[in-house]
């Protein structure tokens, strides 16, 4: 498995004139690798992009969908932690997904009410 983290830029881009309005990051599959996850922002957010070989990745929506309930389980971890603590310096939103941005002391907080998403692959 390959996770990859492409940054792209804060400002809209154009294509013969015509802004751009979603990107799709794709990142390639190595010999032996069944699964690459490549991140991109753009603007104010964040696409993911799964690439997975169905010789060996049954279901790569199901892996979407993981995604998705693990960012919604960040989002809830860092509203349970703003209402218990309000010293939050500053909020980032990322694909309409609040997430505080907090002390290094406070990340075992978080962490500790994360959920842990385990998927096991065929």
């Amino acid at each position: 498995m390959t996770i990859s983290n492409v940054p792209g830029p804060p400002f809209p881009l154009y294509v013969a004139g015509a802004r751009v309005l979603d990107t799709y990051p794709m990142g390639p599959i190595f010999d032996g690798g069944g699964l690459n996850i490549t991140l991109m922002s753009y603007l104010d957010r964040i696409d993911f992009g799964l690439v997975a070989c169905p010789d060996l990745i049954d279901d790569v929506w199901a892996i979407a969908e993981g995604l998705r309930e693990a960012l919604e389980e960040l989002e809830e971890a860092a509203d349970r932690l703003e209402a218990s603590d309000d010293e939050a310096e500053g909020v980032a939103i990322v694909d309409d997904i609040e997430i505080d941005v907090i002390e290094v002391d406070q990340v075992d907080q978080v962490i500790e009410q994360v959920e842990v998403i385990e998927i096991e692959l065929d």
